[in-house]
């Protein structure tokens, strides 16, 4: 397997500016904070309605890499229904996920191109706003119409998975939150089965590198975890 050695020093303001990173291609799913608003918000007055089982999937793809002090993403591949009264609405398209570290924190933005049902495709755009969670959790809500009036608001909680626990049939983790932890050293083992395992929030500030099954090198165990992956062993990857 090949591998790739981080600069320490990227590790580090990755540590110490970022939480756990979201990888290229991972696959994201509505979480149950998620929600869907259509109606009036102030000034104007006028019933608002909530959408039911707002649900489905995207990819989120990395543009920009940890150490900069802005990061970008690539939402593609959305993949959402909701129900809206008697009628099931389809919610397709694609969009731009960004993190910003600035002096007051971290702030994030998002911006989707999506069609709902049979309307035209729309923008939707949450500003930037303060970050409530960290990677690899979303939570940020997006609208139309900046919530005055008439608007649309997507409420996106989403969280990665669901990850394979691996073997043979390629078990998927009971926990959408989870991710399929192999144990050390077992990487290249094609019928070895996972432990689903809670991916971290948040990580100790501490240098114990290890080597992740990926060919990266990860701060800490936690870091590994973080990014839904397994360690391959003790050290800096060579």
């Amino acid at each position: 397997m090949k591998r790739r050695v981080a600069r320490a020093g990227v590790i580090v303001v990755a540590m110490l500016v970022a939480s756990p990173l979201a990888h290229a291609g991972e696959l994201y799913r509505l979480g149950e904070g998620s929600s869907f608003w259509r109606g009036c918000f102030p000034p104007c007055m006028c019933p608002i309605r909530l959408g039911e089982d707002f649900t489905g999937t995207f990819t989120l793809d990395a543009i920009f890499p940890p150490g900069s002090s802005v990061r970008a993403f690539a939402m593609r591949d959305i993949d959402w229904s909701v129900r809206l009264g008697d009628r099931t609405l389809a919610v397709v398209g694609s969009g731009r996920y960004f993190i910003r570290q600035t002096k007051q924190g971290s702030h994030h933005r998002m911006v989707l191109k999506v069609t709902i049902g049979d309307e035209p495709a729309r923008k939707f755009d949450s500003g930037l706003v303060p970050m409530t969670t960290s990677l690899p959790f979303i939570d940020i809500s997006v609208s139309a119409n900046n919530m005055q009036c008439f608007d649309t608001v997507l409420n996106i909680s989403a969280v990665p998975g669901p990850q394979e626990c691996g073997g043979l049939t390629g078990n998927p983790c009971e926990d959408p939150g989870g991710f399929g932890r192999y144990p050390d050293g077992t990487c290249d083992w094609a019928d070895i089965e996972g432990e689903c395992t809670e991916i971290p929030i948040h990580c100790p500030l501490f240098w114990d590198p290890v080597c992740g099954c990926d060919g990266v090198t990860y701060s800490n165990v936690c870091e590994a975890n973080a990014n839904s992956m397994s360690v391959d062993h003790a050290g800096i990857c060579l």
